[in-house]
């Protein structure tokens, strides 16, 4: 459980991100998403459909990951 300091601290970190998606980035970093995706999860801010967004990133750049050849 997070204090009122920490909620705050997260609700920063999720201004910031929602900031980020606001540009549309071609490639989202997925490293990002998957620390938001904690962030905004049930153990946090409980933002559940923001939490699907960012591990929805986290899962396209893992499969394009799996499925690029070896250099």
């Amino acid at each position: 459980m997070f204090d009122d300091e920490g909620r705050e601290q997260l609700r920063q970190a999720e201004q910031a991100w929602d900031r980020y998606l606001a540009t549309d980035p071609a490639r989202p970093d997925a490293d990002v998403a998957a620390v938001m995706a904690q962030a905004l999860g049930p153990g946090a801010l409980n933002e559940l459909d923001k939490a699907v967004t960012a591990l929805q990133i986290v899962a396209e750049e893992r499969r394009t990951l799996q499925t690029q050849p070896d250099p």
